[in-house]
């Protein structure tokens, strides 16, 4: 089978969507499809054109990325062109899933199946998100947001939550999505040592955006080392807040990384303490399932479908409220050793069972088969 997976980056930065479709991408290669990526070039230094892991990697002209999340890149002209058995689009928000969707309906009888994979994002963004982004995101859901969920032959949304939002929001949606969950690729991460714990630092892998919440880590932080509780943090990212952050986190012990391949992220995680994702909304992070396959206890907030992955103090530590208190509380519950293992080993059997990408494959597989014979 000939695949498109189109993705705002690939090879440039990373965030879970983009690892999740790298991922996927180079499994099916592995089953035998011909797999192309058609993605944002950014970098002079990147390449139009390249082979990675057997997956041809298409990088398009990107003239600005907004709010540094999504590119601006310009495909349209090649998706009217080009022919597949399938076209995969991750995520309804970006500029190059829009693409598709409206070259699709150019084409009329002349067009590939498409697939859109929900990965969050859905409805409006919570309290703390600047008004005017709500506005702009109200709208895109009322207009482009809306044809793109209408013109995808099927949707695959990565929790339960996303997908009864979705059909809330777009009622038609009912009958073309499944729930396939998000995956890791296992092979990625060190072997699995139940008697191995780490007492390092605490990490946060994500955007630096209000809807990640990192503001109210930095002030759990604060908390806890008002109580004499000192941890340190580990921050992997980019985005819009980094400057207030680096601010609010003066006199604590928090080291900003930037943006990192992926590659490393499975050593940064094994070396931590815990994983903390303080979400106002959020999908089922892919950093989360990455801090289980590699050992380290995941703390999220009861958001999406982070609860379809954390059962409290079983598969991570869930905490119930977005305050900073609540979150500082939930990090001490990891003081117990015994806790800690109990987490450990039952996280690593959620994900081996459930989120190992060698079986996830198979299910979207699947779906790209439904769709041709649709």
């Amino acid at each position: 089978m000939k695949v498109l997976q189109i993705t705002p980056f690939f090879g440039e930065q990373f965030g879970g969507t983009e690892r999740f479709c790298h991922n996927l991408s180079r499994q099916l290669v592995e089953q035998n499809h011909e797999v192309d990526v058609f993605t944002a070039r950014t970098m002079a230094s990147s390449p139009k054109y390249e082979v990675i892991d057997g997956v041809r990697v298409f990088r398009f002209c990107t003239p600005a990325v907004i709010w540094k999340i999504n590119p601006l890149t310009i495909l349209f002209h090649k998706l009217l062109r080009k022919r597949y058995d399938v076209i995969h689009i991750h995520s309804h928000l970006y500029f190059a899933s829009n693409q598709a969707i409206f070259a699709r309906i150019l084409r009329l009888g002349r067009y590939s199946p498409l697939v859109l994979h929900l990965h969050g994002g859905l409805g409006t963004p919570p309290g703390g998100i600047h008004h005017g982004k709500r506005a702009i995101k109200q709208i895109f859901d009322r207009t482009i947001g809306a044809i793109t969920m209408r013109t995808a032959n099927r949707i695959i949304a990565q929790s339960q939550a996303d997908a009864d939002k979705a059909s809330k929001l777009y009622p038609y949606t009912v009958t073309k999505t499944v729930v396939i969950p998000n995956a890791v690729d296992l092979s990625h991460f060190p072997k699995f040592d139940p008697s191995s714990i780490s007492n390092g630092r605490l990490i946060f892998v994500g955007d630096l955006e209000a809807w990640k919440g990192v503001p109210r880590l930095i002030e759990a932080l604060r908390i806890l080392k008002d109580r004499g509780e000192s941890f340190g943090l580990t921050v992997v990212g980019v985005g819009t807040l980094l400057g207030q952050l680096q601010k609010a986190a003066d006199g604590l012990d928090v080291e900003f990384l930037g943006q990192q391949p992926p590659a490393i992220i499975p050593s940064l995680m094994a070396r931590a303490f815990a994983c903390v994702l303080p979400s106002l909304w959020e999908g089922i992070p892919t950093v989360g399932l990455e801090a289980m396959a590699a050992g380290v206890p995941f703390v999220g907030t009861n958001v999406g479908g982070i609860p379809e992955i954390i059962h409290h103090q079983k598969t991570g530590i869930l905490v119930n409220s977005h305050s900073a208190e609540k979150l500082a509380e939930a990090i001490l519950l990891l003081k117990d050793v015994h806790l800690r293992r109990r987490i450990r080993l039952a996280a690593y059997k959620l994900v081996v069972d459930k989120h190992n990408m060698a079986n996830i494959a198979s299910k979207v597989e699947e779906v790209y088969r439904s769709v041709n014979r649709s």
